[in-house]
């Protein structure tokens, strides 16, 4: 790898000190570097040039910078290595401080990739519209708006009936995003490896509700139900935390896998569950 692009979360390198490190040091290294300009779409995206060809992503922040990166280079296919500049960081890889030997590592070929699935979801209004979202890497989530009030939600899978659930919210999370909403719902870890979909729901208000996990190629449908006093819902939609889609009583969203994947660069063989106890802790278990 030699020709890279560099996506930096502006917030944890505001002056790009790292930035520019690390451009100078694969220019050192006879690398070319591009550092990403910001797209004007109030979601932190980057302009990705269409008319350049790059081996590699380096993307300075935390999971959030990671997951914007994938919107953007999703269709492009192009591999990520994730800096971290935050403070888990389960999909940046590599800590700030230890940048030069992953880069030296990135010229020589030390690494291996891995192919991560994706989810998209297409919301269907009750008047018959359609509104496709973005691929997500993480989780599709869709949570309650404005008033207190519980949410009411059916749950199909293969169109089949499945529950009726008073909740907060509810997710379809990726094995990918097991570790990000679905665990603070109480979700289940899934090894990022699997083929399979998490459905979570999200401050269920009962003490039965549990996460269901799903085949990868199962479609999953959130219906937005009137509550028991028939009052009608609002609710958000969102595609790994993107600009939400406003849902209301009667609306319906359909979530299947997507074809798209996102490609990790992994420099050494550390185990997802070594990388877990590394990140988390010990106190988890």
């Amino acid at each position: 790898m030699k020709n890279f692009l560099i996506i930096t979360n502006d917030n944890k390198d505001p002056n790009h000190d790292l930035t520019d490190k690390i451009k100078k040091y694969i220019e050192r290294k006879n690398g070319k570097a591009h550092i990403a300009a910001k797209a004007m779409d109030g979601n932190g995206g980057s302009i990705i040039p269409e008319d350049m060809e790059f081996d590699c992503v380096l993307v300075l922040g935390g999971d959030g910078t990671m997951l914007r990166a994938a919107r953007d280079i999703m269709k492009r296919g192009i591999p990520m290595l994730g800096i971290n500049l935050g403070t888990r960081g389960f999909l940046a890889d590599v800590e700030k401080d230890s940048f030069e030997p992953a880069i030296d590592a990135l010229f020589e070929g030390i690494y291996f990739i891995q192919k991560r699935m994706t989810v998209k979801g297409c919301i269907e209004t009750s008047d018959g519209k359609k509104i496709e979202l973005p691929p997500a890497l993480n989780d599709i989530t869709v949570t309650r708006q404005g008033s207190l009030h519980v949410m009411h939600v059916e749950l199909y899978v293969n169109g089949q009936f499945l529950c009726n659930l008073g909740v907060d919210g509810i997710l379809a999370a990726t094995p990918t995003g097991s570790t990000g909403y679905n665990l603070s719902a109480g979700g289940p870890i899934v090894h990022p490896g699997a083929n399979m979909i998490v459905i979570t729901p999200i401050c269920a208000h009962t003490l039965n509700a549990r996460s269901i996990v799903v085949g990868p190629d199962e479609t999953i449908e959130f219906v937005i139900a009137a509550n028991r006093d028939g009052e009608h819902t609002n609710a958000e939609a969102s595609s790994d935390g993107n600009k939400p889609c406003i849902m209301k009583t009667g609306d319906k969203i359909k979530i299947v896998r997507s074809e798209d994947t996102v490609s990790l660069i992994k420099l050494d063989q550390r185990s997802f569950l070594q990388t877990l106890n590394y990140k988390m802790g010990s106190s988890m278990l």
